[in-house]
């Protein structure tokens, strides 16, 4: 099938719903499913996992129940429980991990790179649609917390990224709706969107999202590794509006605004 990457953010309306009758399956299984999908064309940074086999699946399920055992101890982890309306089960602890983790490998840009393509095929529902409800259904447990948070993301030579950078008075009009199918990180620490890691070196060429009050879940209790990145993660799919949008050399600014995210989600929210 002919796939179109979605990358980034797109104007198209995510389809709504497309995961409501995914299989019920536990978390590994979940993941495996995933996983014996292959990284789409449109990721070629996703190739070097293409030989997945089962022991690296055992690899990540038993990192993340090792990871879990100490974020448990954590007084962050049990300042989160206690808010809680709904305590955490152990697979929901683990999924939420697997987003904010890179090892042994980052499972989470597998799944977000199915999540920005076009494709909502049966196969697609059944492989993608388990660990994706996994996550959500995790996060929906989370206290929502609203901040003043950015993201940004370097162009290099990513062609639908290039396009709305060199031509953002069309694709960044004020008033065009902004769509970001997949989970979008976002931060509330300046020095995190300043870092060269995701605003790139003075030369290169890089767009700032910039929302005046992000409504979405604290992830920082989860982060397995020591370094804050003071995230704040939208439910998938996030919807924004443009305000304005801004050239300064080789940066673009994008102010947006949120917009109502329940009535496009992938399953029907419970919140």
């Amino acid at each position: 099938d002919a796939i179109r990457a979605l990358l980034e953010h797109t104007h198209a309306l995510p389809p709504s719903r497309c995961f409501k009758r995914a299989p019920a399956i536990g978390l590994g299984d979940a993941i495996r499913a995933l996983l014996s999908l292959p990284a789409p064309p449109t990721r070629p940074d996703l190739l070097r996992y293409s030989d997945l086999d089962e022991d690296d699946i055992a690899s990540v399920l038993r990192y993340m129940r090792n990871q879990a055992v100490s974020i448990k101890k954590r007084p962050a982890f049990m300042t989160l429980s206690g808010t809680l309306r709904a305590p955490l089960t152990d697979d929901e602890v683990q999924v939420l991990i697997m987003y904010k983790s890179e090892s042994p490998f980052p499972v989470y840009k597998w799944l977000n790179a199915w999540l920005t393509q076009d494709r909502r095929d049966p196969e697609v529902v059944d492989k993608v649609g388990p660990l994706f409800t996994h996550l959500y259904r995790a996060q929906e447990k989370l206290p929502q917390v609203k901040k003043q948070a950015a993201r940004a993301v370097i162009v290099h030579d990513i062609s639908a990224l290039r396009s709305t950078f060199d031509n953002y008075k069309q694709r960044l009009a004020p008033g065009s709706e902004l769509n970001f199918w997949g989970f979008s990180s976002f931060s509330t620490d300046d020095n995190v969107i300043n870092s060269e890691v995701f605003l790139g070196k003075p030369h290169e060429d890089a767009i700032i999202f910039q929302c005046g009050e992000l409504t979405g879940v604290d992830m920082e209790a989860f982060n397995p590794g020591l370094a804050s990145e003071e995230e704040i993660l939208p439910l998938a799919p996030a919807i924004f509006r443009v305000l304005t949008a801004t050239k300064y050399g080789h940066k673009v600014f994008v102010a947006i605004e949120q917009l109502s995210h329940a009535e496009h989600a992938y399953v029907l929210p419970r919140q």
